[in-house]
C-alpha cells in the first residue's frame, strides 16, 4: 500500500498559540525533569508540543489530588504517562499511588466467588477491632472466633437480634479466609434465591452457580430466613447445596434473625402456606449438623 504525507498547515493565530505553549512548556518544572531523565533536549519539546502539554496538565491534576474519589479519569487512579520508545515518545496507561494502595488493600476480594457484601464491610477482619467502640462480650466472642479460624472444623450460625453484628462478624470471617487464599462466597439469602428464581429457566447458568456455591472452601449465607421460601427454593436450590456442603466437609457459615427451631418453621410453610415439615427437616438437619448455635446479643449497632 502506497504511504500517504499528509501536510498540516497551521494558520497564524495556531502557530502564535503553539509557539506560546512551547515557551510555556521550556518553562515548566515538570517537563524540564522529564527531559532530564530521559536525557532529551529542549528542541524535543517542539515535536511533541501536543503530547507534553497533555503531561503538564496531568502532572498538575495528580498533584492536587487527594485521593480516588478526587480523580477526574475515566477510570480512577488510571493516567496516561509518558515514555521514551525506539526514540519517539508514546503515552502509557499507569495506576496512581492511590489505586496500588486501593488493589493491595483489597486484593483478598478477588477469592470472591459471589460477593453480596456492603462496601464498607470490604475491609473488616477479626483481628482488627475497635475495643474503645466493642462491648466486651463482643470482644469475647471475637478472641473466640479468632482461635476458631486457626481449626475451623465445623460452620458457625449466628443467631440474634436486627443489627447486633451477625453479619459484620460473618464478614470478618469471610474476609480473613479470603486473605489466606481461600476461595469464598458471602451470599444474601433473599437475594440470591430471589436472583436464582427469576433465572430458573437458564439451566446451563444456574447449574454453574450451584456448583460454585457447593465447592467454595467457604460460604457465608447471610440472613437465612428472610429468603421467600418455595418448594424450589427449598427442595431444589438450597438443600443441594447444603447437602452437598455437609457431605463434603466444606465450612458454611449462617447468620439469621432466627435460631434453629424458628428457621424451622420458616422452612416448613411455603409462599402459598403449604406444609411440608417432612423436607424442612431434611434442610435444617443439613443446617444443625454442619454448624455450632452462636447467639449474639446487644443493642441495635446501626443506630
Amino acid at each position: 500500500m502506497e504511504k500517504l504525507n499528509v501536510v498540516i498547515h497551521l494558520d497564524p493565530d495556531q502557530v502564535a498559540k503553539r509557539q506560546e505553549l512551547c515557551h510555556q512548556l521550556h518553562k515548566d518544572p515538570d517537563i524540564l525533569e522529564f527531559l532530564r531523565q530521559h536525557q532529551l533536549p529542549l528542541e524535543f519539546i517542539q515535536r511533541y508540543v501536543g503530547k507534553l502539554d497533555t503531561y503538564r496538565q496531568m502532572k498538575q491534576t495528580c498533584r492536587m489530588c487527594k485521593g480516588l474519589d478526587d480523580c477526574p479519569y475515566g477510570i480512577k487512579g488510571e493516567y496516561r504517562d509518558l515514555a521514551i520508545s525506539n526514540g519517539k515518545l508514546v503515552q502509557e496507561v499507569k495506576k496512581c499511588q492511590y489505586r496500588m494502595n486501593y488493589q493491595k488493600r483489597f486484593v483478598h476480594l478477588k477469592q470472591y466467588v459471589i460477593n453480596h457484601l456492603r462496601e464498607e464491610l470490604y475491609e473488616t477482619s477479626v483481628y482488627r477491632m475497635d475495643a474503645e467502640k466493642e462491648t466486651g462480650e463482643y470482644l469475647a466472642l471475637c478472641s473466640q472466633l479468632i482461635s476458631w479460624l486457626e481449626h475451623p472444623n465445623k460452620g458457625l450460625y449466628f443467631y440474634g437480634g436486627f443489627g447486633v453484628g451477625k453479619t459484620y462478624l460473618a464478614s470478618c470471617l469471610c474476609n480473613d479466609f479470603a486473605r489466606e487464599g481461600k476461595e469464598v462466597a458471602f451470599i444474601n439469602s433473599s437475594e440470591f434465591c430471589n436472583e436464582m428464581r427469576m433465572n430458573w429457566n437458564q439451566s446451563e447458568r444456574l447449574f454453574t452457580i450451584i456448583q460454585q456455591m457447593k465447592q467454595v472452601d467457604v460460604l457465608v449465607v447471610d440472613d437465612v430466613g428472610s429468603e421467600i421460601v418455595t418448594n424450589w427454593v427449598r427442595d431444589e436450590l438450597l438443600f443441594p447445596i447444603l447437602d452437598d456442603r455437609m457431605g463434603n466437609k466444606k465450612l458454611t457459615l449462617f447468620t439469621s434473625n432466627y435460631n434453629y427451631d424458628e428457621l424451622l418453621q420458616h422452612f416448613m410453610y411455603n409462599n402459598k402456606g403449604e406444609k411440608d415439615q417432612i423436607n424442612a427437616m431434611r434442610l435444617m438437619e443439613r443446617i444443625r449438623s454442619s454448624t455450632d448455635l452462636i447467639q449474639i446479643n446487644g443493642k441495635n449497632r446501626r443506630f
